[in-house]
């Protein structure tokens, strides 16, 4: 039986409502929830090759910190019984979600917008990337 989930969240509705997910499925277990936020780099990367390194440290610190603080918020809406880690990561979102959950997570939930056809070809899926290659059970909520 799963002992620690992981759910990816971007702070959009649909991931807020992934969070409440979570919290019903571990009702009535000892089972914590984990979040985790993935940023991305806040320039492209021309862009920040060009850019002094002070000024992408304090971007990344700010960015850091705003999801830290988003987080917290949160992690207060989870019961304190289920509340698990926060954990802010930077770097490509499936990859980085999946490197995450192979520490020891029984089972990442992810929220998707639905998108078929031409709009998720053209746009891509984390979801469906995270279904794909995580060493994991993935829960997707819609």
């Amino acid at each position: 039986m799963s002992t620690k989930l992981l759910v990816a969240i971007d702070f959009s509705p649909l991931s807020l409502r992934a969070v409440q997910y979570a919290v019903e499925f571990v009702r009535g277990s000892s089972r914590t929830i984990d979040l985790l936020h993935v940023t991305q780099d806040p320039l492209p990367a021309h862009a920040a090759s060009h850019a002094p390194a002070e000024l992408l440290d304090q971007i990344r610190e700010g960015e850091q910190s705003r999801a830290t603080k988003e987080l917290e918020a949160v992690i207060g809406t989870i019961p304190e019984l289920h509340r698990g880690k926060q954990i802010v990561r930077r770097g490509p979102a499936a990859e980085t979600i999946c490197d995450e959950a192979g520490k020891g997570y029984d089972l990442v939930v992810v929220s998707t917008h639905g998108r078929t056809g031409l709009s998720q070809f053209f746009i891509g899926s984390v979801a469906e990337r995270v279904v794909r290659l995580a060493p994991v059970p993935v829960l997707v909520v819609r």
